[in-house]
């Protein structure tokens, strides 16, 4: 049996499959703008499945509250385009494998990560002017009277795996 006490979270073995799983979502997501069903199924299944059979240091209980934080509040973004559904199984996939105790931890430094990218490509590409114009009318409900609309997207993916790693470096006593 193994020790489920906050201190041993970083012990749970399933961690050791995100590396794997990070490098293929990071390359697909980079190269494709895509983030394979496969592996977030993948990780949903063993997440709980680890949890279910004691494999895990997360309780069953923690790792579906996991799931279903990670994908609950990546709902909303999908709903509204601002994400996509890779995005939102990728983070319940997380979710499932850390636990509740820990996903909070991943998407609190998922949102530093997501808006530090966004930024240095809003640099990278010439289109930062555009982009604080658009999150100023975003924030302000204002229309806009010419279009600046950006057309490409941010490879949200990354943030997620730069989230997840920070927050596991986090907790490491």
């Amino acid at each position: 049996m193994v020790n489920r006490t906050p201190h041993n979270l970083i012990m749970n073995p399933l961690l050791y499959i995100l590396p794997a799983a990070f490098v293929v979502i990071g390359y697909t997501e980079m190269r494709y703008r895509r983030i394979p069903n496969w592996i977030t199924f993948g990780m949903i299944c063993i997440g709980i499945a680890g949890a279910t059979l004691s494999i895990s240091t997360v309780t069953l209980s923690q790792s579906l509250t996991g799931f279903l934080i990670g994908a609950g509040v990546f709902l909303p973004f999908c709903l509204t385009g601002a994400a996509g559904g890779g995005d939102l199984k990728f983070a319940a996939g997380i979710g499932a494998i850390v636990g509740q105790p820990l996903i909070w931890k991943v998407l609190y430094f998922t949102c530093y990560a997501g808006g530090a990218i966004a930024l240095i490509y809003l640099i990278w590409t010439g289109q930062l002017g555009a982009g604080l114009r658009n999150t100023c009318r975003l924030a302000f409900r204002m229309k806009s009277r010419e279009s600046t609309a950006i057309t490409t997207t941010v490879p949200y993916g990354i943030a997620l795996i730069v989230g997840t790693l920070v927050a596991i470096a986090s907790v490491v006593d």
